[in-house]
């Protein structure tokens, strides 16, 4: 409780009691008494006179100024002003980020897939609703995009490429008639072109087997792409930035279609011309400032008896990463069956295990029958099949 400050103590003579003190101070009697014994309240008490008290008014109006306090800033009228500004604004932002997480209303739209019809390419935000549209000059094979995206080879990625916010889309084309190269096209969030790679259609045929993105330097990102040539099925395999520049590319003979990443490590499989057997190439990501891949060699399969009895060649035809290796599918023979063995292996590319599938000793089993093969399937033969041939880089 603060203590009353009196404005004139000029005529009002020495207070005798604990009531006229109390009265003076406007305070209760008891609040005097307390500020006596614990704020050092100006009282006197004369010699003799027990439970007598007197004080001088002047010496009260001392003591009582001195405790007055500043106005707490909490309480001043310019915050009080500032508030009249402050809190609507707050309410104003408060109510803004509520629409915005919840219902949206001022987020712009983001592309979540494609939609392909002729020659229109449609990009979809989450409720399939268009974000933009962009059209080819010749049909687009409707077939080839059939599938989360696009297939069992990647046609199309909706991602984020330069971390500014929105999503670009890298499609690949593939018109519909037959013998027409395929094109890589990247659009930005509005649906313009932002770059096509190769800049021109090439007389060549050429197709796109593999597709992926992976982190590169200053939050962007990079594209690993495949192309095949035919009919001699000559490859190369680019390295792409975010704004289309080719990073690094490798020349190579034959037909890949089977792309992993694990860490800095990139896995590309399939078929090798020269040495007609499934075959994988490992390369390294490396660079500070810009990325590039650096090749670490390849290995190829060993080729089953039923693989040298019914077709040209083995090919790989399924990449996974373990905790602390890959499993590698080669099929050894393409039928309504896959007729595949699995290659379990570590992270230098070595043989762990390897073992034929039922599909496979089921096809042995009845070749057997047939006498085409000669012999029964052990597992010495599958053991076998581990053997692996290695080229360095």
């Amino acid at each position: 409780m603060a203590a009353v400050v009196p404005t004139d103590t000029q005529n009002i003579r020495t207070l005798h009691t604990w009531k006229e003190i109390a009265a003076f101070l406007g305070v209760s009697v008891r609040a005097a008494q307390m500020w006596e014994r614990d704020a050092g309240l100006p009282v006197r008490r004369p010699p003799g006179e027990h439970g007598h008290v007197t004080a001088n008014p002047e010496e009260l109006s001392l003591w009582a100024s001195s405790r007055q306090k500043p106005t707490p800033w909490w309480r001043g009228a310019g915050l009080r002003d500032a508030a009249l500004w402050i809190i609507p604004f707050l309410l104003v932002a408060i109510l803004g980020h509520d629409l915005v997480e919840h219902h949206g209303l001022l987020n712009r739209p983001q592309v979540a897939s494609v939609l392909v019809n002729g020659r229109v390419l449609s990009a979809l935000d989450d409720q399939r609703h268009e974000v933009w549209r962009a059209e080819f000059e010749e049909p687009l094979d409707s077939r080839a995009y059939i599938g989360a995206s696009g297939g069992l080879v990647p046609r199309w990625i909706v991602e984020d490429l330069d971390e500014d916010g929105d999503r670009e889309v890298v499609f690949v084309e593939v018109p519909a008639a037959a013998g027409s190269p395929h094109r890589l096209h990247v659009f930005d969030s509005k649906g313009a072109t932002r770059w096509s790679y190769p800049p021109r259609v090439h007389d060549h045929l050429e197709l796109v087997t593999a597709l992926r993105t992976i982190p590169a330097v200053r939050k962007q990102r990079a594209i690993l792409v495949h192309f095949c040539g035919l009919p001699r099925h000559e490859g190369a395999f680019n390295l792409l930035s975010a704004r289309g520049q080719v990073l690094t590319q490798f020349q190579h003979g034959g037909h890949l279609d089977q792309l992993a990443v694990a860490g800095d490590v990139v896995l590309l499989g399939g078929e090798c011309n020269r040495g007609k057997a499934a075959e994988i190439h490992k390369f390294r990501i490396t660079g500070g400032e810009s990325i590039t891949l650096r090749s670490e060699g390849e290995i190829q399969f060993t080729r089953s008896c039923v693989n040298r009895l019914l077709s040209r060649a083995n090919r790989v035809s399924g990449l996974a990463v373990l905790a602390d290796g890959y499993l590698i599918t080669v099929a050894e023979l393409i039928d309504e069956v896959p007729y595949e063995v699995y290659h379990e292996m570590n992270r230098d590319l070595t043989s762990r295990r390897c073992w034929a599938s039922d599909a496979f000793h089921g096809l042995h089993r009845r070749l057997e029958i047939e006498g085409r093969l000669k012999h029964q399937f052990t597992g010495i033969e599958e053991a076998d099949l581990c053997r692996l041939s290695s080229h360095g880089p």
